[in-house]
């Protein structure tokens, strides 16, 4: 064959590539900002917040921090400090991200016994610094080229928010009826806001808000639950002249669950609300919920707040 037609083969198979590497999209794991287009074989693992190979036992760790974390990560992570936490540097370079810089270190380290080829990324992208952390055990090492890793870290992007979809995703409970209401914002690691309205930016005086959140702890003995109950109740902040109309214990699907209704005002508007709360007691946590909405729409807000509540369960 000639070198020409070597050459136009070639260059055919490469046109033929293209649209598939320009198609790759970077891949962001289940409630991260966070994401790169993985090698091959990597999927995306919520557990680790990152991309696993199970056959070859390989790992990448995605850490987000604030963007001020970049230049201090960047001036503290030398040779002689990795080398403590047991990694040898081999190759160190700087990258230029598609939304901003990074650093790159390439090396080797032994834990627990194992022999791993290494590579850590710090990235400053456009609102924050993500530290991202490669391992391959060295027998599989041979299975992906210095190119590919490099390509795979080099791809890294992130984007503007995290679907509120994957957050619920996240919670240790879930949900088997919304009864008409919508996830509106993350409350806490384990904590989901709902509303029953349009608006965003919602205040309970303008439409309901149901809040559910597991939380860790609670009383064990139940002659201690009831006092515990009206306690939390009485974190509920922003209300003023709280009026307690109702308060008792029931039993819903095998758990204890204590229920406190109450009428109140909201200090901002003067305008009047009813608030309900329940806790769900279990052996090592609990879950909250605390549903409040304008007085005049309470009949229909209460329902769908018992709704979400009867049809929670445990993740």
């Amino acid at each position: 064959m000639s070198p020409n037609r070597t050459t136009l083969i070639a260059f055919a198979g490469a046109l033929a590539l293209a649209p598939a590497a320009l198609a790759a999209e970077a891949t962001y794991p289940l409630g991260s900002r966070v994401g790169l287009v993985p090698p091959p074989g990597f999927v995306a693992e919520e557990k680790v917040h990152g991309f696993v190979n199970r056959e070859n036992n390989g790992l990448i760790i995605i850490i987000e921090m604030p963007k001020s974390a970049y230049a201090e990560i960047g001036r503290t992570m030398t040779p002689a400090a990795l080398k403590k936490q047991g990694v040898i540097q081999e190759k160190r370079e700087s990258l230029a991200l598609g939304g901003g810089k990074a650093i790159l270190i390439a090396g080797r380290q032994a834990a627990e016994g194992t022999q791993f080829r290494k590579w850590i990324l710090v990235a400053q992208l456009p609102d924050l610094t993500a530290l991202v952390t490669t391992q391959i055990p060295l027998p599989a090492a041979g299975a992906y080229s210095e190119a590919a890793i490099h390509a795979a870290l080099a791809s890294l992007a992130a984007r503007a928010r995290v679907p509120i979809d994957e957050f619920v995703a996240l919670m240790p409970f879930r949900f088997g009826d919304l009864a008409g209401m919508r996830p509106l914002r993350v409350a806490g690691p384990a904590a989901i806001l709902l509303t029953d309205g349009p608006r965003d930016d919602a205040d309970a005086v303008d439409q309901p808000l149901l809040l559910v959140a597991a939380v860790p702890g609670g009383p064990a003995q139940s002659e201690q639950r009831e006092t515990f109950a009206r306690n939390y109740f009485g974190n509920i902040a922003g209300y003023t002249d709280v009026r307690v109309t109702g308060s008792e214990m029931l039993r819903l699907g095998g758990s204890h669950v204590h229920e406190v209704r109450a009428d109140a005002r909201h200090v901002a508007t003067g305008r009047d609300v009813k608030i309900v709360q329940w806790i769900r007691f279990g052996t090592t946590a609990f879950v909250h919920l605390v549903g409040i909405a304008p007085a005049q729409d309470w009949t229909q807000a209460f329902l769908r707040f018992r709704g979400v509540r009867d049809g929670l369960a445990p993740r």
